[in-house]
Protein backbone atom coordinates (compact mmCIF):
# COMPACT_ATOMS: atom_id res chain seq x y z
CA UNK A 1 0.00 0.00 0.00
CA UNK A 2 1.20 3.39 -0.85
CA UNK A 3 2.06 5.52 2.11
CA UNK A 4 -0.50 8.65 2.88
CA UNK A 5 1.06 11.88 1.22
CA UNK A 6 1.72 15.03 3.05
CA UNK A 7 -1.67 16.31 1.78
CA UNK A 8 -4.05 13.19 3.42
CA UNK A 9 -2.32 13.73 7.18
CA UNK A 10 -3.16 17.32 6.71
CA UNK A 11 -7.37 16.54 5.85
CA UNK A 12 -7.85 16.26 9.16
CA UNK A 13 -7.09 20.17 9.38
CA UNK A 14 -9.18 21.05 6.33
CA UNK A 15 -12.51 19.18 7.24
CA UNK A 16 -14.29 21.87 7.96
CA UNK A 17 -14.36 23.13 4.33
CA UNK A 18 -14.57 19.53 2.63
CA UNK A 19 -17.00 18.87 0.34
CA UNK A 20 -19.78 16.80 1.19
CA UNK A 21 -19.80 13.06 0.44
CA UNK A 22 -21.44 9.71 0.04
CA UNK A 23 -19.88 6.59 0.14
CA UNK A 24 -19.90 4.15 -2.38
CA UNK A 25 -17.74 1.16 -2.27
CA UNK A 26 -16.03 2.78 0.77
CA UNK A 27 -15.20 6.03 -1.11
CA UNK A 28 -16.05 9.46 -0.43
CA UNK A 29 -17.82 10.82 -3.74
CA UNK A 30 -18.77 14.55 -3.69
CA UNK A 31 -22.20 15.47 -3.64
CA UNK A 32 -21.79 19.05 -5.23
CA UNK A 33 -22.95 19.89 -8.35
CA UNK A 34 -20.92 21.54 -10.99
CA UNK A 35 -20.98 25.18 -10.39
CA UNK A 36 -20.57 24.44 -7.16
CA UNK A 37 -17.29 22.44 -7.94
CA UNK A 38 -15.83 24.55 -10.06
CA UNK A 39 -16.51 27.56 -7.04
CA UNK A 40 -14.22 25.50 -4.81
CA UNK A 41 -11.85 24.74 -7.51
CA UNK A 42 -11.52 28.31 -7.90
CA UNK A 43 -10.79 28.85 -4.38
CA UNK A 44 -8.38 26.28 -3.99
CA UNK A 45 -6.29 27.50 -6.92
CA UNK A 46 -5.83 30.20 -4.76
CA UNK A 47 -4.91 28.70 -1.81
CA UNK A 48 -2.25 27.22 0.35
CA UNK A 49 -2.62 24.11 1.24
CA UNK A 50 -2.04 21.68 -2.19
CA UNK A 51 -4.89 19.83 -3.38
CA UNK A 52 -5.64 16.87 -5.18
CA UNK A 53 -8.38 15.87 -7.09
CA UNK A 54 -10.11 12.42 -8.58
CA UNK A 55 -12.58 12.10 -11.38
CA UNK A 56 -14.47 8.53 -10.32
CA UNK A 57 -16.29 6.67 -12.63
CA UNK A 58 -17.32 2.83 -12.09
CA UNK A 59 -14.52 1.51 -13.02
CA UNK A 60 -12.53 3.48 -10.33
CA UNK A 61 -14.81 1.72 -7.52
CA UNK A 62 -14.12 -1.78 -9.30
CA UNK A 63 -10.46 -1.09 -9.71
CA UNK A 64 -10.34 0.57 -6.21
CA UNK A 65 -12.22 -2.98 -4.94
CA UNK A 66 -9.28 -5.28 -5.73
CA UNK A 67 -6.34 -2.46 -5.68
CA UNK A 68 -5.63 -1.48 -2.01
CA UNK A 69 -3.35 1.31 -2.68
CA UNK A 70 -6.06 3.05 -4.79
CA UNK A 71 -8.47 2.77 -2.54
CA UNK A 72 -6.34 4.54 0.32
CA UNK A 73 -5.40 6.70 -1.73
CA UNK A 74 -8.58 8.03 -3.41
CA UNK A 75 -10.24 7.74 0.22
CA UNK A 76 -7.84 10.61 1.24
CA UNK A 77 -8.53 12.81 -1.83
CA UNK A 78 -9.58 16.25 -1.12
CA UNK A 79 -12.43 15.56 -3.68
CA UNK A 80 -13.32 12.68 -6.06
CA UNK A 81 -16.05 14.07 -8.49
CA UNK A 82 -19.03 11.37 -10.17
CA UNK A 83 -17.69 10.86 -13.39
CA UNK A 84 -20.73 8.30 -14.04
CA UNK A 85 -24.29 7.57 -13.97
CA UNK A 86 -24.25 4.44 -11.99
CA UNK A 87 -22.48 6.39 -9.16
CA UNK A 88 -25.83 8.97 -9.32
CA UNK A 89 -28.06 5.94 -9.58
CA UNK A 90 -26.15 4.01 -6.07
CA UNK A 91 -26.34 7.43 -4.44
CA UNK A 92 -29.95 7.92 -4.53
CA UNK A 93 -30.14 4.30 -3.47
CA UNK A 94 -28.14 5.66 -0.40
CA UNK A 95 -30.30 8.37 0.24
CA UNK A 96 -27.82 10.49 -0.14
CA UNK A 97 -27.91 11.58 -3.90
CA UNK A 98 -25.66 13.23 -6.08
CA UNK A 99 -27.37 16.30 -7.87
CA UNK A 100 -25.56 15.64 -11.06
CA UNK A 101 -22.71 14.49 -12.66
CA UNK A 102 -19.06 16.28 -13.02
CA UNK A 103 -17.45 14.20 -15.91
CA UNK A 104 -14.24 14.82 -16.62
CA UNK A 105 -15.38 15.97 -20.39
CA UNK A 106 -17.41 18.76 -18.96
CA UNK A 107 -15.71 19.87 -15.54
CA UNK A 108 -11.67 20.02 -17.42
CA UNK A 109 -12.47 22.32 -19.65
CA UNK A 110 -14.03 24.47 -17.36
CA UNK A 111 -11.69 24.21 -14.73
CA UNK A 112 -9.46 25.35 -17.29
CA UNK A 113 -11.18 28.39 -18.20
CA UNK A 114 -11.47 28.97 -14.41
CA UNK A 115 -7.99 29.06 -14.30
CA UNK A 116 -7.93 31.84 -17.24
CA UNK A 117 -10.15 33.82 -15.58
CA UNK A 118 -7.98 33.83 -12.54
CA UNK A 119 -4.71 34.26 -14.36
CA UNK A 120 -3.57 30.83 -13.09
CA UNK A 121 -0.90 28.56 -15.07
CA UNK A 122 -1.93 25.29 -16.30
CA UNK A 123 0.14 21.95 -16.77
CA UNK A 124 -0.63 19.87 -19.05
CA UNK A 125 0.78 16.17 -18.20
CA UNK A 126 0.54 12.82 -19.93
CA UNK A 127 -1.35 11.75 -22.58
CA UNK A 128 -0.04 9.87 -26.42
CA UNK A 129 2.41 12.08 -27.89
CA UNK A 130 1.02 15.44 -29.30
CA UNK A 131 -2.52 15.31 -27.74
CA UNK A 132 -1.56 17.51 -24.78
CA UNK A 133 0.05 19.98 -27.41
CA UNK A 134 -3.49 19.57 -29.44
CA UNK A 135 -5.67 20.28 -26.07
CA UNK A 136 -3.45 23.06 -25.40
CA UNK A 137 -4.55 24.17 -28.66
CA UNK A 138 -8.54 23.94 -28.97
CA UNK A 139 -8.68 25.24 -25.03
CA UNK A 140 -6.31 28.28 -26.08
CA UNK A 141 -8.88 28.86 -29.16
CA UNK A 142 -11.92 28.79 -25.72
CA UNK A 143 -9.93 30.84 -23.68
CA UNK A 144 -7.34 33.20 -24.80
CA UNK A 145 -5.89 34.48 -21.61
CA UNK A 146 -5.10 30.43 -20.60
CA UNK A 147 -1.59 31.06 -19.42
CA UNK A 148 0.09 27.67 -20.10
CA UNK A 149 2.88 26.34 -17.64
CA UNK A 150 3.79 23.94 -19.94
CA UNK A 151 3.13 20.68 -21.01
CA UNK A 152 4.89 16.94 -21.34
CA UNK A 153 4.35 13.08 -22.28
CA UNK A 154 6.86 11.01 -20.43
CA UNK A 155 6.20 7.51 -19.98
CA UNK A 156 6.21 6.62 -16.48
CA UNK A 157 6.47 3.27 -14.22
CA UNK A 158 5.34 4.00 -10.76
CA UNK A 159 7.94 1.77 -9.34
CA UNK A 160 10.94 4.05 -10.73
CA UNK A 161 10.84 6.30 -8.10
CA UNK A 162 13.74 8.60 -9.19
CA UNK A 163 11.94 8.41 -12.61
CA UNK A 164 8.73 10.08 -11.50
CA UNK A 165 10.27 12.22 -8.99
CA UNK A 166 12.51 14.13 -11.94
CA UNK A 167 8.76 14.46 -13.64
CA UNK A 168 7.80 15.66 -10.95
CA UNK A 169 10.35 18.45 -10.23
CA UNK A 170 10.35 19.55 -13.71
CA UNK A 171 6.69 20.27 -13.95
CA UNK A 172 7.49 22.16 -10.55
CA UNK A 173 10.23 24.22 -12.53
CA UNK A 174 7.31 25.67 -14.31
CA UNK A 175 5.57 26.83 -11.37
CA UNK A 176 2.47 26.00 -12.52
CA UNK A 177 -1.05 26.40 -10.11
CA UNK A 178 -3.27 23.92 -11.85
CA UNK A 179 -1.83 20.63 -13.37
CA UNK A 180 -4.05 18.04 -15.41
CA UNK A 181 -2.57 14.65 -15.34
CA UNK A 182 -3.46 12.22 -18.03
CA UNK A 183 -1.98 8.59 -17.00
CA UNK A 184 -5.46 6.89 -16.65
CA UNK A 185 -6.71 4.87 -13.28
CA UNK A 186 -4.53 3.67 -11.52
CA UNK A 187 -1.46 5.65 -12.36
CA UNK A 188 -2.34 9.21 -12.73
CA UNK A 189 -4.18 9.21 -8.84
CA UNK A 190 -0.97 7.17 -7.63
CA UNK A 191 1.26 9.58 -9.18
CA UNK A 192 0.02 12.46 -8.29
CA UNK A 193 -0.80 11.05 -4.43
CA UNK A 194 2.87 10.04 -4.04
CA UNK A 195 4.24 13.57 -5.79
CA UNK A 196 1.57 15.95 -4.82
CA UNK A 197 4.21 18.33 -3.07
CA UNK A 198 7.17 18.01 -5.34
CA UNK A 199 4.66 19.37 -8.68
CA UNK A 200 4.41 22.82 -6.53
CA UNK A 201 1.36 23.22 -7.46
CA UNK A 202 -1.83 24.77 -6.03
CA UNK A 203 -4.35 21.77 -7.03
CA UNK A 204 -3.32 18.85 -9.13
CA UNK A 205 -6.37 16.51 -11.15
CA UNK A 206 -6.86 12.87 -12.55
CA UNK A 207 -8.14 13.76 -15.72
CA UNK A 208 -7.72 10.39 -17.74
CA UNK A 209 -9.03 10.31 -20.82
CA UNK A 210 -10.75 13.38 -20.99
CA UNK A 211 -7.38 15.63 -23.31
CA UNK A 212 -8.93 12.66 -26.17
CA UNK A 213 -12.42 14.06 -25.86
CA UNK A 214 -11.38 17.59 -25.86
CA UNK A 215 -9.57 17.22 -29.28
CA UNK A 216 -12.76 14.98 -30.26
CA UNK A 217 -10.16 12.37 -30.70
CA UNK A 218 -12.94 10.42 -29.10
CA UNK A 219 -16.68 11.47 -29.92
CA UNK A 220 -19.50 12.20 -27.00
CA UNK A 221 -22.44 10.91 -26.83
CA UNK A 222 -25.28 12.75 -28.35
CA UNK A 223 -26.21 15.17 -25.60
CA UNK A 224 -29.87 13.05 -25.30
CA UNK A 225 -27.40 9.73 -24.02
CA UNK A 226 -25.89 11.90 -21.59
CA UNK A 227 -28.75 13.23 -19.78
CA UNK A 228 -29.94 9.83 -19.69
CA UNK A 229 -27.16 8.33 -17.92
CA UNK A 230 -26.29 6.21 -21.64
CA UNK A 231 -23.29 7.71 -22.57
CA UNK A 232 -20.93 4.51 -21.66
CA UNK A 233 -23.21 2.90 -24.07
CA UNK A 234 -22.37 4.94 -26.88
CA UNK A 235 -19.28 4.67 -26.03
CA UNK A 236 -19.32 1.01 -26.28
CA UNK A 237 -20.78 0.60 -29.61
CA UNK A 238 -17.78 3.22 -30.41
CA UNK A 239 -14.77 0.62 -29.18
CA UNK A 240 -16.95 -2.92 -28.43
CA UNK A 241 -13.44 -4.84 -28.65
CA UNK A 242 -11.41 -2.38 -26.16
CA UNK A 243 -14.12 -1.70 -23.92
CA UNK A 244 -16.04 -5.23 -23.72
CA UNK A 245 -14.15 -6.85 -20.80
CA UNK A 246 -13.83 -3.70 -18.73
CA UNK A 247 -17.61 -2.75 -18.82
CA UNK A 248 -18.28 -7.10 -17.96
CA UNK A 249 -16.41 -6.26 -15.13
CA UNK A 250 -18.07 -2.85 -14.38
CA UNK A 251 -21.53 -4.12 -14.91
CA UNK A 252 -21.19 -7.33 -12.93
CA UNK A 253 -19.63 -5.07 -10.17
CA UNK A 254 -22.34 -2.38 -10.40
CA UNK A 255 -25.15 -5.37 -9.89
CA UNK A 256 -23.94 -6.10 -6.75
CA UNK A 257 -23.90 -2.76 -5.46
CA UNK A 258 -26.51 -1.85 -6.79
CA UNK A 259 -28.51 -5.15 -5.15
CA UNK A 260 -26.64 -4.50 -1.52
CA UNK A 261 -27.81 -0.51 -2.19
CA UNK A 262 -31.10 -2.17 -2.75
CA UNK A 263 -30.97 -4.53 0.39
CA UNK A 264 -29.99 -1.86 2.85
CA UNK A 265 -32.69 0.25 1.54
CA UNK A 266 -35.40 -1.75 2.41
CA UNK A 267 -33.43 -2.45 5.95
CA UNK A 268 -34.18 1.14 6.29
CA UNK A 269 -37.47 1.01 5.47
CA UNK A 270 -38.40 -2.12 7.71
CA UNK A 271 -36.76 -0.12 10.91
Amino acid sequence: MCPPSPATQQRSATLADAPPTVQLADLPISREDLATTLTRMGEWLAGPTPRRVATANLDFLEIARRHDALRACLQGADLVTADGAPLLWLSRLAGEPIPERVAGADFVPLLVGEAAARSRSVYFLGGEDGVAERTIEVLRERYPDLKVAGWSSPFLDLNDVDGCRAAAEAVAATSPDLVLVAFGCPKQDLFIERHLHELGCHVAVGVGGTFNFIIGRIKRSPMLLQKCGLEWLWRFAVEPRRLFLRYWRDGSYFLKLYASALWRKALRRAV
